[in-house]
């Protein structure tokens, strides 16, 4: 018996597969915009933070520039989340071990079809990336200022 896919079957197949991804990607992107990028800025202003830093693999917004990882010899990407929402490029400066955040601000642009060259837009293949950093930021900060807030209450107590 021939298990051998045909030629128009196997486009077939491909549409499909292509099709439940641009959904997915689409419906994960939104997610992003809507609902994490928002929930970072809330945990950013509650903490008084002038913005948290997203450090990603892989290029998580077009036209964005990458900044080169020195340790790996790999080309990386930053963002800079500010507490007003808007984003800003971020780079690591070894020099003097922080990171520089770029002047120029912008949003993340809501049409995901027709973008055109110079808008903010997400890419797929950052997509994945990005949810789990910003997921991974809020849990961070969390962590980190739920341990000055119980050293701030000892000091209470203490005195």
């Amino acid at each position: 018996m021939n298990t051998t896919k045909t030629f128009e079957e196997l486009l077939q197949e491909a549409t499909q597969i292509a099709d439940a991804r641009k959904k997915i990607f689409y419906e994960l992107k939104s997610e992003i915009e809507k609902r994490f990028l928002p929930a970072l800025v809330t945990v950013i202003n509650s903490y008084d933070l002038k913005y948290a830093v997203l450090d990603l693999d892989t290029k998580p917004i077009a036209g964005l520039d990458g900044y080169s990882d020195y340790n790996t010899e790999s080309t990386k990407y930053a963002l800079a989340v500010r507490k007003s929402g808007f984003i800003s490029e971020a780079d690591y400066e070894y020099s003097i071990g922080q990171w520089e955040v770029e002047e120029f601000q912008f949003e993340i642009n809501q049409n995901w079809s027709g973008n055109s060259e110079g808008q903010w837009h997400l890419l797929n293949s950052g997509a994945i990336e990005l949810a789990i950093a910003i997921r991974n930021k809020i849990a961070e900060l969390n962590k980190k200022y739920a341990h000055i807030n119980e050293s701030a209450e000892s000091i209470i107590k203490s005195s």
